[in-house]
């Protein structure tokens, strides 16, 4: 069992559950199998295309978040990012679409605004679900040894020689542990690659995960904090890299993990959020992201915190639904 410093119900208020799942890269294409490798697989929850309104399993609501952030340009994964977590129209603040790793502007964002920063002064209970490999944390944090990162004693404010994700820089100035190849091993963690193929691919002893036991793991871990926080980044990575057949295999087996996910939550206890950044994966006729709207796939009571009729949610909105929904008492 995961340790937590304090349960909410002793807190005074009710407790309420939210599960994450990022997936960069993912947006809303065409019916097109020319184009579009989610219409080559029979998804259960991937079933997203323009103009349709799909039917999700387990009583989910589909509707789409707009990365736009009304600047001109193709959406981008540093300002999409810090904006779905923190819920500043970060293009904004910058002048335009980032790419890549955030800029000076977007890191004082993020450690100001982030959600599990703002969450976490509020008493509630929050884990970013990723792990790391030590040799990853030594290059962006070499001076602070692996047992202060592990104890919680990193200087929110130490920045470190090396370039930091979005999601990196929120756990840092959350003051979260980084979980590692350990947790990985123990069950108490997933990696960005939940099966666990690319740190085997590299020479890591650790076990391979079927998308179900991966599943097991993250929802397990997730029933023990008021928030939890997965990232997928790999459909933003196959995406760029153009092979059809590859973004197909990938996508099929995110699905099945995705579906192993709704199908174990209790979505009377917990709600269960899905969306993404930008869109890239979903039009193989380009190595570039797209403009396209993104999935907005939302499990239990969160529902009631997004209206249909103002479907696409503007990514910037994202955010502050999530804080309301935790820290109010209904």
């Amino acid at each position: 069992m995961e340790n937590r410093e304090r349960s909410s119900e002793q807190e005074g208020f009710p407790r309420k559950r939210l599960l994450l799942i990022f997936i960069d890269g993912l947006g809303i294409g065409t019916d097109d199998p020319v184009q579009n490798p989610l219409s080559r697989i029979q998804a259960s929850i991937l079933r997203s295309f323009t103009g349709s309104s799909p039917i999700l399993p387990q009583g989910g609501m589909a509707l789409s978040n707009d990365p736009g952030m009304g600047i001109p340009g193709l959406p981008q994964s540093a300002t999409g990012q810090a904006a779905l977590f923190t819920g500043v129209n970060t293009a904004a603040a910058v002048g335009r679409h980032l790419s890549g790793f955030p800029n000076a502007i977007l890191k004082s964002i993020v450690g100001q605004h982030s959600i599990m920063k703002r969450l976490k002064e509020t008493g509630r209970e929050v884990a970013f679900a990723n792990t790391y490999t030590e040799s990853y944390l030594e290059k962006v944090y070499p001076d602070p040894t692996a047992e202060k990162r592990n104890n919680n004693s990193l200087s929110p404010s130490y920045p470190g020689p090396g370039k930091k994700s979005v999601t990196t820089i929120m756990n840092e100035t959350a003051g979260l542990r980084f979980r590692t190849e350990l947790d990985l091993v123990e069950k108490k963690g997933l990696h960005m690659d939940f099966s666990n193929r690319f740190l085997r691919d590299r020479g890591y002893d650790i076990p391979l995960r079927t998308p179900h036991e991966a599943a097991e793991i993250l929802t397990t871990l997730a029933g023990n904090f008021d928030f939890c926080l997965y990232e997928f980044f790999f459909t933003d990575l196959i995406g760029h890299r153009g092979n059809i057949e590859e973004a197909v295999a990938l996508l099929d087996e995110l699905d099945s993990f995705l579906f192993h996910v709704v199908s174990l939550m209790n979505f009377e206890e917990s709600s269960l959020m899905i969306t993404s950044d930008h869109g890239n994966i979903e039009d193989m006729s380009t190595r570039q992201h797209t403009n396209n709207m993104v999935p907005l796939f939302l499990w239990g009571k969160i529902r009631n915190k997004f209206k249909r009729d103002f479907d696409p949610i503007p990514i910037e909105e994202i955010c502050p639904a999530i804080f309301r929904f935790l820290s109010s008492e209904e």
